[in-house]
């Protein structure tokens, strides 16, 4: 028997970058690649930081999130502190990253940020200045979020909560649907009984109007009947005159 195909499993997506920006003046205060980013994942996520800097400082109010497609299979996801101090980068590579998960994974980063370092610092601190302090924190963030039992496990709820989506959306979309339908089956129950009433108004004005017709046709014919009577009594009158 012929050998059966092999199944190629689908790539997982990684987080392959890190980096904590200072928003007054954009420097990178630290940065970690993972250790399988390749040469030129690293230009194109170098590249996506310093847009995604120049588009955070337009909009620097904390807690902005940001996101951006850096090439067909890799994105940044970026946030902004509670002070828009910092801002926060990820870069994932290899497929689509639920986003409120990346959100979480910078939180934790600005987080451990502020605890380490601390906004006098990041001040006056110079550009890769944190890569030292942070190298743990941010190698743990990048290991654990690869592990790849917990990212199936992360595509799996990400998957149930799009199907939930995708459930409600459709029955939403029904309900939709059925009160529209309710409401021109109104609309059309309205129409018909507006109708209906016209068509009795008519109806009794043309009754009126045939008995107002019949009442002179009725009329008419008495006087006729009356002049004929009286046309034929004369001569009788006559004779007896």
């Amino acid at each position: 028997s012929p050998p059966s195909a092999s199944v190629v499993p689908a790539p997982r997506p990684c987080i392959s970058f890190l980096a904590v920006s200072r928003m007054s003046d954009a420097a990178v205060l630290a940065a970690r690649f993972e250790a399988k980013a390749t040469a030129q994942q690293r230009k194109d996520f170098d590249a996506g930081l310093r847009s995604m800097a120049a588009r955070a400082s337009k909009l620097a109010y904390p807690g902005w999130r940001g996101g951006a497609e850096v090439t067909v299979d890799s994105q940044l996801f970026a946030l902004l502190d509670n002070k828009s101090v910092c801002l926060l980068v990820v870069g994932i590579s290899g497929g689509s990253y639920p986003d409120r998960l990346a959100y979480q994974l910078l939180g934790e980063l600005a987080e451990a940020v502020l605890n380490k370092c601390g906004h006098e610092l990041i001040a006056e601190a110079k550009a890769g200045q944190f890569a030292s302090p942070l190298a743990e924190v941010m190698r743990d963030l990048i290991r654990s979020s690869n592990e790849p039992a917990k990212i199936d496990r992360v595509l799996e709820v990400h998957q149930k909560v799009d199907s939930l989506k995708f459930v409600m959306q459709d029955n939403v979309r029904k309900i939709l649907e059925t009160h529209a339908s309710l409401e021109s089956l109104e609309q059309s129950s309205s129409s018909m009984t507006a109708a209906a009433n016209r068509f009795l108004k008519q109806s009794a004005n043309l009754k009126q109007q045939l008995q107002l017709r019949n009442l002179k046709v009725k009329v008419i014919t008495a006087c006729c009947i009356s002049a004929v009577v009286a046309y034929m009594s004369l001569p009788l009158i006559s004779s007896l005159t």
